[in-house]
């Protein structure tokens, strides 16, 4: 079996463990022996991943929101790591310069494991707002967009083939698909 059909088996057995509940970040990452601590970076990092000794740094100046979407990527990286998918090396995560191009497969992974497809509809039926509802996930509300229009088409929301494009443009046709979801279990 190859490193990435492993990294890929692994994510879904992790996936389909976390599917009922909303994951406990730290729980993840002790399971698999990796160390998170807090620090303080200048500059846009928002995360120092350190392959060598399992240890994710998250930026404590961030929002809760972001350290929280960082972590999850964090632990995704470490785990392709431990999987032999990349290298061991030192990462630094840059939030604000970052090209979503890059990592769309990552944050799939991560908006996957922050809102379980098994508590979404239930979810809807409970929170009446994109606000409320990404409030009790503890992401943004662009990451619960993106993930509710990835869990109703199961298609790539990539606009013209740039998920920049899509982050950025997230107001009339995705804000209006989220509401009609959203009015679906109300």
């Amino acid at each position: 079996m190859s490193n990435d059909v492993f990294f890929h088996r692994t994510m879904e057995i992790l996936l389909h463990q976390y599917s009922q509940t909303k994951p406990q970040l730290h729980i993840i990452a002790n399971y698999f022996g990796f160390k998170i601590i807090t620090g303080t970076f200048h500059n846009n990092e928002t995360a120092y991943v350190d392959g060598e000794s399992e240890t994710i740094i998250i930026n404590g100046n961030d929002t809760f929101i972001r350290q929280r979407w960082a972590t999850a990527f964090a632990i995704i990286t470490l785990l392709e790591m431990k999987c032999g998918v990349i290298p061991r090396e030192n990462i630094y995560h840059y939030a604000k310069d970052y090209n979503v191009d890059n990592n769309i497969e990552k944050n799939i992974y991560v908006s996957r494991l922050l809102i379980p497809a098994a508590t979404i509809e239930r979810s809807m039926r409970v929170f009446k707002t994109i606000e409320s509802f990404s409030d009790y996930y503890q992401v943004s509300k662009t990451a619960a967009l993106y993930r509710l229009e990835r869990f109703f088409n199961h298609s790539n929301p990539r606009k013209n083939g740039n998920d920049d494009t899509f982050l950025k443009d997230v107001s009339s046709d995705v804000l209006g698909f989220a509401k009609n979801m959203l009015s679906l279990f109300m």
